[in-house]
């Protein structure tokens, strides 16, 4: 997440994404509609604990937290909240890793971009892996190696 390097000052971020994050909304209710921030309050809601993306979003509702996926998705399987918003990727392979069969996505609230950072001590190889990172960025090379992730473990 772009700015973390603020709070941890030991780190440098590499200035390429490595995936654009897609925040989803997962709920065992399929009418359930969000489309903003602003709904998610709305609801019986938790999030994995110490993802700051989530965190700076959402710290305010004081929703209870889940420490891992597993928990999450068990809270939301057991009917003890009603909406579990994690990473598309991360919901996705919670939710075959389980077997659920009656939880679904529902909606993707928000685009977030995730960078590689290194601890300052690597600093001298930053430039060698940006010229990389952005050949492999032009070439959608990033975006092959996802896609193909998710194709072959989330499907």
């Amino acid at each position: 997440i772009e700015g973390i390097e603020k709070k941890f000052t030991n780190l440098i971020r590499i200035k390429i994404p490595v995936q654009n994050m897609e925040i989803s909304v997962f709920a065992k209710n399929q009418n359930i509609q969000i489309t903003s921030w602003e709904d998610v309050p709305k609801y019986k809601a938790s999030y994995i604990r110490g993802i700051i993306f989530f965190e700076n979003k959402l710290s305010k509702y004081n929703f209870p937290t889940a420490n891992n996926s597993a928990e999450l998705f068990t809270s939301l399987q057991n009917d003890r909240i009603e909406i579990a918003l994690t990473t598309l990727t991360g919901g996705l392979s919670e939710i075959k890793k389980s077997g659920y069969k009656d939880i679904y996505k529902i909606s993707i609230l928000d685009y977030t971009p995730v960078y590689h950072y290194l601890n300052i001590k690597h600093s001298d190889l930053v430039p060698r892996i940006e010229n990389v990172m952005a050949k492999m960025e032009k070439t959608g090379e990033i975006k092959k190696i996802a896609d193909k992730y998710i194709s072959e473990n989330l499907k």
